[in-house]
């Protein structure tokens, strides 16, 4: 008779203990993992500051000649070509504006060089012509077209340069009449194009091509004291910068 009502208790505690995990799993609800898309693709829109360097130079050409008859090539009309070159490096700032995958900019910017160069008279080294740039700045509209952190972008706007030309009629001569200068300061145009990569979210270096447009053409007949420089004159035809850049991203 106990055991009877020993097994009949063991049955009742198995069949509750079976209905309670069965209402326990009724209860457990699965809940499906979520993950969140995080959009990692560079946006290039706000203000960056950042330095260059590079190789330029520029073209200058004219005439100058020498009174008495004799002209600076001593070929009769006094032409000569100077061509300075040199390092370039310099500032610049710019703010981008982003629109899918489309990037507009504009940029400023501050060179400074030393292109200079000059040429005597041979064989007598009696005249010298001399010219000599400090500095060209640029204010410059930019568009490109965004590859993730890679940018490929046109350039083009205004741009001044700071240049002299000088002439001596007799090298060492102290008399003022012997020599004379001419600023060419002046406006011109500027476009190019380049590559800009972003290698983390706060830097980027690019490669820049720029050409510029100054066509400064003044007269050079009072730099003398000289009665046969009628002719003379002196041009700033334009320049040309290939240039490496880094820039900040704030």
């Amino acid at each position: 008779m106990k055991m009877a009502k020993w097994l009949g208790a063991t049955a009742a505690l198995g069949v509750a203990t079976v209905i309670s995990s069965g209402a326990f799993a009724a209860d457990a609800v699965y809940v499906e993992p979520t993950y969140e898309v995080v959009d990692t693709a560079f946006n290039w829109s706000g203000v960056y500051v950042g330095a260059t360097i590079g190789y330029g130079g520029a073209d200058v050409d004219g005439a100058y000649s020498q009174g008495g008859g004799a002209d600076f090539l001593l070929d009769g009309s006094g032409p000569f070509n100077l061509d300075p070159d040199g390092i370039a490096g310099g500032l610049e700032v710019g703010v981008n504006w982003q629109s899918g995958n489309m990037v507009y900019g504009i940029e400023a910017d501050v060179t400074f060089v030393d292109w200079s160069a000059s040429q005597f008279n041979a064989p007598a080294d009696e005249e010298t012509v001399f010219v000599d740039t400090n500095y060209v700045a640029t204010l410059r509209a930019r568009i490109g077209y965004s590859m993730d952190r890679t940018l490929f972008f046109g350039t083009a706007g205004l741009a001044y340069t700071d240049t002299e030309y000088s002439v001596q009629d007799h090298p060492g001569d102290t008399d003022p009449t012997e020599s004379g200068s001419i600023s060419l300061n002046d406006i011109g145009l500027v476009a190019g194009g380049g590559v800009e990569h972003a290698f983390n979210d706060k830097w980027s270096v690019k490669l820049e091509g720029l050409y510029f447009w100054f066509n400064d053409n003044q007269s050079a007949v009072d730099l003398t004291h000289d009665s046969d420089n009628s002719r003379d004159f002196v041009e700033l035809n334009d320049a040309w910068m290939v240039r490496v850049g880094l820039n900040y991203h704030f």
